[in-house]
Order: C-alpha cells, then structure tokens, then sequence
C-alpha cells in the first residue's frame, strides 16, 4: 500500500506529511512526477510531494496516483476542486485526508533526525555527535520533544514518535524504488 495524504492546512502541515512519509522509508520526489520517465511499470516505489493550487494541478495529481505514485498532496485550490481531488483518490486507495490543525505535533527535520536516532537505539552522545551538536543541545531538544509529545522519558517519547509514524504505510521489502534518493 502507498501512501495517499491530501493534506488541507498550513505548509508546515504538509512538511511534516513528507517527513513521516521519508522516515518510514519511501523515496520522495518533489512536484508531480513526469509520467513518460516513470512508466506506470516501475514508478509505484515513489511518493510525489506537491502543492495543488487548481484543477489543473488535481488532475494531474490524479493521474501520477493512477501511473502508480503515492502522494502527499498540499490542497491549495477552492473546495469544489479539493472535494473532487479527494474524491478521486479514494478511488485509488486507502486516502489520509488531513484537515486543519493536527493534534500530533509537527515536527521540524531536525527533530525528525533526533527522534529517529532515539528510535534506532543511539545514545545523547552518538546522537550529539551525528547531529553536530553538544550533548547538552540535544538534552535540551529532547525535554522540549518530551514536553510537546507530552510524555515522561526517552524510551515513551520514542514510543509516541513511533505512533506518530504509524500513520504511513511502510514499503514493504518488495516495492520497487526502496532506498532510491529523490533531490
């Protein structure tokens, strides 16, 4: 299953559907993909990441999600426009349709970074040292991860970060485009 997010909010909304679309591992590719270069044959591993501002856009986000993309969609157009766009892709699969505020944090690349070493089991220093920042910085950031997560510790911030990821489908070990790097 891929990814299908129609995300109608603020642009930090839609930043942080692609960054938990990247950490759970699929390729993201900025703006709809071209269709003639990804043939419906070998595209379904890419997720298109795209601001859809007029019919002109929902149509063409329609169709990469027909050719086999997943999508995480900034719905910018009227709502008649956005009502259809969601409309169709729910023909397509399983549609996360986001609308307004969330009630999980948004979360910048650097706390996506954090969380994501936390997770893989790194110590403060390793991740201090990864990160090139002191182990007191990222003392600091992790407390105010803890505070906006509202949990008590490392190991429960982990947890809820965890949570918050399992919004995304994962791409299993089959699809194709696993590990490709999209600017």
């Amino acid at each position: 299953m891929r990814p299908l997010i129609v995300v109608e909010g603020r642009d930090e909304e839609w930043v942080h559907a692609v960054h938990q679309v990247r950490a759970v591992g699929w390729p993201v590719s900025s703006g709809l993909c071209d269709h003639a270069a990804f043939p419906v044959t070998g595209c379904s591993g890419v997720v298109c990441s795209a601001v859809v501002s007029d019919s002109a856009g929902a149509a063409r986000a329609v169709l990469a999600g027909v050719a086999g993309h997943g999508l995480v969609v900034l719905a910018g157009a009227g709502r008649d426009v956005n009502d259809r766009l969601c409309d169709d892709l729910r023909h397509l699969g399983e549609l996360d349709h986001r609308v307004g505020v969330r009630r999980t944090p948004v979360l910048t690349a650097e706390q996506h970074a954090l969380l994501d070493g936390l997770r893989a089991g790194e110590q403060i220093g390793t991740l201090a040292e990864r990160l090139f920042l002191s182990r007191r910085s990222v003392e600091r950031r992790l407390a105010l991860l803890r505070e906006l997560f509202a949990v008590d510790g490392n190991v429960a911030l982990a947890a809820a970060y965890g949570t918050q990821l399992a919004e995304v489908p994962v791409p299993g070990p089959d699809q194709p485009g696993r590990g490709v790097a999209f600017p």
